[in-house]
């Protein structure tokens, strides 16, 4: 059991301060692209080279995880990028036509390894861009209304809390100004029968002057 103890706590314990954990976590990111980068240029190789798909299908699988797991995670997060927290139409647009293009370049350069200057290969590369662009602006502009409603989710407890907060601060107040409001006139009696007594002694309590009954004014 100790043995078993002291693996879990190798695998899973974090004995890391604050500044070395953000330091852990850039590692960590620039791991996580520095992969996605290589996976994806080993995959554009292979296929510009000629390769089939089954060649590529543990490339393939990996880069696909690694997609699906950085999209679930940032969006249950509510992270959009490490950059840009709102994204918006104008930029989706522009990282979709970067893409366009990019797969444009990458089918002419597939497509036209001997016979580059052949018309037919640049019309085709062009289609493929274009789909490629309105594609990747329909997935772009749809994962960013489930980002914005996860964030919205993520911001509300925060929101009612500080509204709930607000909310007992006013009755707090309102509360305190009642009890003054309350506690004023006896004070101001209390004062005002101070006063009088040490003006005239003789009309409250006659026992600081002889014992004599007190007198009604």
């Amino acid at each position: 059991m100790k043995l078993i103890s002291w693996f879990k706590q190798q695998l899973c314990g974090n004995a890391l301060d604050e500044l070395q954990q953000q330091k852990a976590d850039q590692i960590g990111h620039r791991g996580y692209w520095l992969a996605w980068w290589l996976l994806l240029a080993a995959l554009l190789g292979q296929s510009i080279a000629g390769a089939e798909m089954p060649q590529m299908a543990g490339e393939w699988v990996i880069f696909m995880v690694l997609n699906f797991y950085g999209l679930i995670e940032w969006l249950r997060n509510g992270i959009w990028t490490i950059s840009d927290a709102r994204p918006t139409f104008a930029k989706n647009a522009v990282w979709s036509a970067v893409a366009g293009v990019g797969f444009f370049l990458y089918l002419w350069a597939r497509n036209s390894r001997q016979d580059w200057w052949q018309p037919g290969y640049w019309w085709s590369a062009a289609v493929g861009g274009v789909v490629v662009f309105f594609l990747c602006l329909g997935a772009l502009q749809l994962i960013a209304a489930l980002y914005y409603k996860r964030r919205h989710t993520l911001d509300a407890p925060e929101d009612s809390a500080d509204e709930d907060g607000k909310h007992c601060t006013l009755q707090a107040t309102k509360e305190n100004l009642h009890e003054r409001t309350t506690q004023r006139p006896a004070a101001e009696k209390g004062a005002a029968h101070l006063f009088a007594h040490r003006l005239r002694p003789d009309l409250f309590d006659g026992s600081a002057a002889g014992h004599r009954p007190a007198r009604r004014l």
